[in-house]
């Protein structure tokens, strides 16, 4: 029940043990009704039940008089509002409606929204040395094309790093489009939205870019030698250095009687999930609130890294995560 005022506990046969704080709670109730919101908190907190007792729980008197879903008359608490013993365990709501496929993803949101698709690199390191996009301005149904000298001061700016951390020496974010260089395949260069999906691709499909295409590093020992660097500012390709010790560990290995210098190799892996990143946005003007539906692991990460970039504040954008279809720790920042 939402913000009711008075409440009352499920008439029930006598606690087991005879719980005196439970007895006593339930005296004051009666005597002195409060609002649900601290009957649920005290009932919490201090009656505390062995394994096997019955707990009270507060009930909404109101519910009574409201029909359920199925149209039938609330007469007693339905199985949801019995007496549950302690440590029973909790059954899924969820899984009929996602097996179903009753499941709301991004996709199925938003399907007069305008639709944005990406030129990406097809090149791991490389300089941009033009865009052309004349023969895509023709393609009906565009609504705008965007490179980087396109975009706002402050989203022009490198991401933010959302997890800073004492040993990041150089850290480095991309750019939401990139600017002057690719730093990996498959980086977005280029951003085209269009009234669908496919008038977005069909434009993509006519933009023209020209790349000088450098040398790549290829695996961890390429990047640790350093022998080609890949972003222009750096003197290497180490982002942090990092050192653990328990104790006076130098000292002790100085002192002891046989060494042994060896490398962790550890192998790679990636998570690939059903269903891909995806984002549906909404400005509403008169309320001025952003509210953003991703396919997100960490709402709230992405509700204050959208909030940083656009310079708004966190109030005025709402993030929402509906049914996911795999995450797996990849959409942890998304």
């Amino acid at each position: 029940a939402r913000f009711t005022r008075r409440a009352e506990l499920q008439p029930a046969a006598p606690l087991r043990g005879r719980d005196e704080r439970a007895a006593l709670l339930r005296r004051r109730l009666e005597r002195d009704p409060a609002p649900l919101g601290r009957l649920e908190t005290e009932s919490a907190h201090r009656i505390r039940p062995r394994r096997g007792e019955l707990v009270p729980r507060v009930v909404d008197p109101r519910a009574r008089a409201r029909p359920r879903r199925t149209g039938r008359a609330v007469g007693d608490l339905d199985r949801r509002s019995r007496l549950v013993h302690a440590g029973e365990p909790v059954r899924r709501r969820e899984d009929e409606r996602l097996i179903r496929g009753s499941g709301t993803y991004v996709d199925d949101l938003g399907s007069d929204a305008l639709a944005v698709a990406f030129v990406r690199s097809p090149h791991a390191h490389a300089r941009i040395v033009d865009v052309d996009v004349t023969d895509a301005l023709d393609v009906p149904g565009l609504v705008a094309i965007y490179t980087h000298e396109d975009l706002p001061e402050r989203i022009a700016e490198p991401l933010p790093l959302l997890i800073p951390h004492p040993d990041l020496t150089e850290p480095r974010t991309q750019y939401a489009l990139a600017r002057t260089h690719v730093h990996l395949d498959g980086e977005a260069g280029v951003f085209v939205v269009a009234e669908d999906r496919y008038a977005a691709e069909d434009a993509v499909g006519r933009i023209v870019v020209s790349y000088e295409v450098l040398p790549a590093v290829v695996g961890l020992g390429a990047a640790a030698r350093g022998d080609v660097v890949v972003h222009e500012d750096m003197s290497d390709n180490v982002a942090a250095h990092a050192v653990q010790s328990v104790g006076d560990a130098r000292a002790r290995i100085a002192a002891a009687p046989r060494r042994l210098e060896f490398d962790l190799e550890m192998e790679r892996s990636t998570s690939s999930p059903l269903e891909g990143r995806g984002v549906h946005a909404t400005w509403d003007e008169r309320d001025r609130l952003l509210t953003v539906h991703s396919s997100t692991q960490r709402p709230t990460s992405v509700r204050f890294a959208i909030a940083n970039i656009l310079g708004m504040p966190a109030q005025q954008v709402e993030v929402i995560a509906p049914a996911v279809g795999g995450g797996f720790g990849v959409k942890i920042m998304h």
